[in-house]
């Protein structure tokens, strides 16, 4: 998306980033932070990759209601699918997501609950179809990113991350 003020909503976030480092895992409130957020917001509303680390910087700083708001006003702006469902890379808005969501949008979308029972009703057979996949020689793992040393917690950009990320194909 084309922002002619995208130098300066990056600076702002380079910024607030550099801050986020030492804040401790869960954030705090910081009102001249904040203002930052917003201020890079404003300069590139329309940017899905502004909008979402807009978005997980107000959620450390303790506001989730607004993330979620700023979420959802990109998604009427067809930036994203769904609040929840924030594609930001190759996006295409024809292509409708099918991501299970969790109890955070079952008050939006009261079907999710039952389709979350179902699916969770049948986690054990699941698993064991999963397990039987990965033994598949076409099947394999890669790891993808995690803390170094014994940390249980690193910091990664906006966001602390916890153990190891990895990715399963099943064949």
């Amino acid at each position: 998306v084309d922002c002619p003020r995208l130098d300066l909503a990056v600076e702002l976030l380079e910024q607030v980033q550099d801050q986020f480092a030492s804040f401790p895992p869960g954030g705090r409130a910081d009102n001249g932070l904040r203002s930052m957020l917003m201020q890079a917001y404003e300069a590139c509303p329309s940017n899905a990759t502004i909008v979402d680390e807009v978005g997980e910087g107000l959620k450390l700083l303790g506001e989730k209601a607004a993330a979620h708001d700023l979420y959802s006003e990109a998604a009427k702006q067809g930036i994203f699918h769904h609040p929840l469902q924030r594609v930001l890379k190759d996006f295409n808005p024809h292509l409708r997501s099918a991501m299970l969501l969790q109890k955070d949008a079952w008050e939006e979308l009261p079907e999710l609950h039952e389709i979350y029972t179902v699916i969770t009703s049948l986690w054990k057979e699941l698993q064991v179809e999963f397990f039987r996949a990965r033994k598949n020689w076409k099947s394999g793992y890669e790891k993808i990113t995690q803390c170094q040393g014994d940390a249980r917690q690193c910091w990664r950009g906006w966001r602390w991350a916890e153990g190891v990320w990895g990715h399963y194909f099943v064949a």
